[in-house]
């Protein structure tokens, strides 16, 4: 292994150099002069040879094992597709004790080995020639043409001794079952002649292994190679191949010997314990993704503004929305990338993560941009064009009439903008809509069964029966012309494949183009008829709704049972199995993982992701949910988000299943209880029939009405930022603001009731400006930034005449998440317990030192001393009902600006983290600045009873009128080994899913739903959460 030789490069990722996903290692030095070869730094062997732009050699010293190890970093992408390493060059037999032990290096890893080779120099007899052999799984070798003369005249050797060579190497391979692929590159003027073509396939028809035999179309790809390195080019000016002709040789070639389609080529085995996506395009796609960091675009921004700039300022808000959109649709550059089965993208122009921006929402100004690039969390590329189109163009047109500027305005001339804007400050809510356009909608099932003409149909009905009324007109209107312009992008993809099947001279590629091309014709205008234009159709709506507006959540809904119909069908028809079934499920998944929400300038909100999310299971699931399940479980990729559900009718088969699933310990899936997801619709006003039909999540646990609901959760809510202010007379330490009302100085209150009720009333305060906020953001998004796209797929809009923004859609739900529940919960007890005691008033002035002081850190140690919440210890669980009680009041059932009503959750996110800074220390004994407890768990650390009185904790909760709920337990490693996971995990799905009166402090009957996924990020933790 430490034989030494020259290297151009190694190339990983490849998918034509052999079957599967492979990297190619580029060995210098060749005996043949081709004029036309595509790799002219290989031809030296001269390891001190440079390319001219550049200081750079263009060959390099490496050992055997050194490449072997390079190599071997990919085997599970290699054992996955089953491919491995290709030797190549030059000419890999002028090193060709290099070329062995680089061979017996990788074999010896386990690495599928192919070598190719023009077959020149091989030596019968030779016994490093014959040991390279032995290693050797496949043999792909170049015969360029079938006379001698032309043969000479062309590379400088001799034909005789190429086909001798692939003989004696065709013998060798025999003997072990190998393989030999032969190749032409059909060069104009040279060999592009059936005669040549037909000799040169009898004769790979006469070996005596198993052969392919291939055309490699010509093509002038090494253009700046030859001017790098300072040699003339001959064949730039020689026209390319027309398709026509060369589809008329490639079938006078398979009429002799078949093109090799996915030859059988012996592979180790996939080691146990990983998992990925099948098939090699999945792999190579996951790798080529990944391999871009996310990348601001200004494409769409440049855009939007030509067409703003231009366009008259009279004409309805939700008319120039659509006619926007519509522009969008037929001037962003469009491209379907060659390992794509699915076409779309937001913008094919800057890389598969590239991503929009939308100055209407927000504009971004050059020096956030910079920021973005240089931050410590997540980091996105800006190029200097998209800075200069920005500095020049965007940033001055939008600059005072976005959103974010409109709701400024507002604030400016209410009376509320300065209470407004100090609450904001001292970390007493979040507000959403300063980076995102509100609502979080989902797909269901009817644009599977209609598309958009019965959409259509119902839009001219509606538009019919309308008389006087310009804004449901307006409406109608906007969302006819928006679903047009998705059916115009979709048709530019129709004829952008059919440009690319007919210049593509692979067969299997060019078949899939036209599969694109078909699809993309039919749907989403028809519905669709097969599983692929199923796939492709919800893609496309996917892209034009992420196109259209900046929403944080859209999804598709229950998709294994909007595809089942489709994939039924196609199964019966013999026109579809399972493994090209789970292809094309993971080309769509992958888009997904691609996509990335705008970034804000904010380091909190740096890694934010878009909320996409997969449902799947239910009463009745199907071999496709499994197939589904397992097929995002085996890609690892952060998003879509999987989500399963479990009710009393699922089958034992399905949960089984899940508990697989879920013991791999990538985080997915989260598993809920179907049946209590529908009471809680039902209780929030759903009727029975869509919550059974259409129950569902969106975001982290939301529930939702799929495909008829939008929800607008508007912020997070610091449920510990009232006590501090309850505890100042309504003063915020942090900044000094008298942000809420004057309640009494602490020193004055007795008993932790009278806590509580200035608590409520702080409160109080502190939602009615945050609803006065969320009030002035949806009327400024209903005003100036509708989404007509986005409402038309929503139930309800098209048949009442309105978008999304106005209250359109069956169910109009705005929630708030309430965060630091623990925090709270154990202040109170806290002051429950001490507060005779020590005094409130003397806990009061410690908080307002942090502690520090005389006698402060005892006061500290005595309040962290007192019951907790998650421990089944009723002294701290009674606080928790009280608290939950307390917060619904204040926030459900006030109503929003579309119609309907506010509902609680319990939730954070990191929310608790940012809450933490802003906030004082808190009764229960921590200090100020430090995180507060996340969502409905229990405080960090203080859950020390067992996970069993953590959840006894929980079921004593009434949750089933919240809108969700998360709460967060984690296991060490040992509890969650073997089999006792997948027993363990069984069980609790089981008693989730079973009769309420055996598993009611698992939340089944009356109480509460929780989410369940398992986490294994390392062998340190493994956490599940509930």
């Amino acid at each position: 292994e430490q034989q030494q030789g020259c290297i151009v490069r190694l190339q990983r990722y490849c998918l034509h150099d052999g079957p599967g996903v492979r990297t190619c290692v580029f060995l210098k030095g060749c005996n043949m002069r081709c004029g036309w070869c595509c790799n002219p730094e290989c031809i030296s062997a001269d390891p001190a040879e440079q390319w001219l732009s550049s200081s750079e050699g263009a060959g390099r010293l490496l050992t055997a094992a050194q490449v072997a190890a390079q190599c071997a970093d990919d085997l599970p992408f290699y054992n996955a597709s089953h491919g491995g390493v290709t030797i190549t060059g030059g000419e890999p037999l002028v090193q060709a004790a290099f070329a062995c032990a680089v061979a017996r290096a990788l074999k010896k890893r386990g690495v599928q080995v192919v070598l190719e080779t023009n077959s020149s120099l091989w030596r019968p007899g030779d016994r490093t020639h014959e040991r390279l052999l032995q290693c050797v799984d496949l043999l792909i070798t170049d015969v360029k043409h079938a006379e001698e003369a032309a043969h000479v005249q062309a590379t400088g050797v001799s034909l005789a001794k190429v086909l001798d060579g692939v003989a004696w190497a065709a013998g060798q391979l025999a003997t072990r079952g190998g393989q030999v692929w032969v190749r032409t590159p059909v060069i104009p003027g040279f060999n592009d002649n059936e005669e040549v073509v037909r000799a040169i396939a009898c004769f790979a028809a006469s070996l005596q292994c198993h052969a392919f035999y291939e055309l490699l179309p010509f093509h002038q790809n090494a253009v700046g190679k030859y001017q790098a390195l300072g040699r003339p080019y001959c064949y730039a000016d020689k026209p390319l191949l027309l398709p026509e002709h060369f589809r008329c040789l490639q079938r006078a070639a398979a009429a002799v010997v078949p093109p090799p389609v996915a030859p059988r080529v012996p592979a180790p085995p996939q080691p146990l314990g990983y998992t990925i996506g099948s098939s090699a395009r999945a792999v190579a796609l996951k790798s080529y993704t990944e391999a871009y960091p996310p990348r601001v675009s200004s494409y769409r921004a440049r855009a939007l503004t030509e067409f703003m700039a231009a366009a008259d300022p009279s004409t309805p808000t939700a008319i120039r929305q659509a006619e926007a959109f519509a522009y969008l649709c037929e001037n962003l550059p469009i491209a379907i990338s060659p390992l794509d089965l699915l076409a779309g993208d937001r913008d094919s122009a800057s890389g598969p993560r590239s991503i929009p921006t939308f100055p209407e929402l927000w504009a971004h100004t050059t020096a956030q941009l910079e920021q973005t690039c240089t931050r410590d969390t997540q980091r996105f590329i800006v190029s200097h064009e998209d800075m200069r189109a920005y500095a020049e163009t965007i940033e001055p047109f939008w600059r005072g009439k976005t959103v974010r500027d409109g709701l400024q305005h507002y604030f400016t001339n209410s009376l509320d903008y300065d209470l407004n804007g100090a609450m904001l400050r001292c970390g007493a809510y979040t507000q959403f809509t300063d980076f995102f356009q509100p609502y979080t909608v989902n797909l269901n099932d009817w644009l599977y069964k209609e598309g958009f003409v019965g959409l259509w149909r119902l839009l001219d009905v509606q538009l019919a029966a309308v008389v006087d009324d310009c804004g449901r007109r307006e409406a109608l209107l906007a969302m006819r012309a928006s679903t047009r312009a998705l059916v115009s992008l979709a048709r530019r993809y129709s004829v952008l494949a059919r440009e690319m099947a007919a210049a593509e001279p692979l067969l299997s590629r060019r078949a899939e183009l036209d599969v694109i091309a078909r699809a993309c014709e039919h749907v989403p205008e028809y519905a669709p008829r097969t599983f692929f234009e199923a796939l492709q159709m919800y893609w496309l709506l996917h892209i034009g709704v992420t196109l259209e507006s900046n929403s944080d959540a859209f999804g598709p809904g229950h998709l294994d049972a909007y595809l089942l119909p489709f994939y039924e069908r196609d199964i019966a028809a013999g026109e579809l199995d399972a493994v090209r079934a789970k292809e094309l499920l993971e080309c769509l998944f992958l888009k997904m993982h691609a996509h990335y929400t705008t970034p804000t300038f904010l380091d909190e909100n740096a890694t934010f992701v878009y909320f996409c999310n997969v449902q799947l299971g239910g009463d009745e699931p199907s071999p496709l949910t499994a197939l589904m399940l397992d097929t995002l479980s085996g890609l690892h990729v952060f998003q879509p988000l999987v989500q399963v559900f479990i009710s009393r009718r699922t089958p034992e088969w399905f949960v089984h299943h899940t508990c697989n699933a879920v013991k791999r310990g990538t985080g997915y899936p989260a598993v809920f209880n179907l049946d209590s997801i529908r009471r809680q619709l039902c209780a929030q006003g759903c009727s029975e029939a869509d919550a059974e039909a259409h129950g569902g999540v969106m975001g982290c646990v939301e529930t939702i009405c799929v495909g008829k609901e939008c929800l607008f959760t508007t912020g997070y809510l610091n449920a510990a930022k009232p006590l501090e202010l309850a505890m100042n007379n309504g003063v915020d330490p942090l900044t000094g603001l008298q942000v809420g009302p004057r309640t009494g100085d602490p020193h004055s209150f007795r008993t932790v009731h009278e806590v509580l009720a200035a608590y409520e009333s702080q409160l109080r305060e502190v939602v009615r400006c945050k609803y006065a906020a969320d009030w002035a953001a949806e009327s400024a998004f209903a005003t100036t930034l509708p989404t007509p796209l986005r409402s038309a797929l929503v139930e309800g809009c098209a048949s009442r005449g309105r978008l999304l923004e106005c209250g359109g859609a069956c169910y109009n739900s705005s929630a708030l998440a309430a965060t630091c529940f623990g925090s709270t919960v154990d202040s109170f007890a806290a002051l429950e317990a001490l507060g005779g005691k020590l005094g409130i008033g003397r806990i009061a002035q410690a908080l307002r030192t942090n502690f520090e002081g005389a006698n402060g850190d005892n006061v500290r140690r005595t309040l962290a001393q007192q019951p907790k919440w998650g421990n089944n210890d009723e002294r701290a669980d009674r606080w928790a009902r009280v608290l939950k009680r307390t917060l619904r009041k204040a926030v459900e059932g006030q109503p929003n600006w579309r119609g309907g009503v506010y509902h609680l959750e319990i939730l954070s996110v990191t929310s608790h983290i940012l809450f933490g800074a802003c906030t004082g220390a808190t009764p229960d004994g921590r200090k100020a600045g430090t995180p507060l407890s996340e969502g409905l768990s229990a405080t960090q650390g203080q859950d020390r009873n067992s996970p069993t009185a953590l959840l006894l904790s929980a079921s004593k909760l009434d949750l089933t009128d919240t809108k969700g709920n998360l709460l967060n337990v984690k296991f060490v490693p040992s509890v969650l080994d073997g089999e006792v996971c997948l027993c363990s995990a069984k069980l609790f799905y089981g008693l989730l899913a079973s009769n309420p009166q055996n598993s009611k402090f698992l939340g089944t009957g009356k109480r509460s739903h929780f989410r369940a996924s398992l986490f294994a990020p390392s062998a340190e933790s493994k956490d599940l959460q509930l």
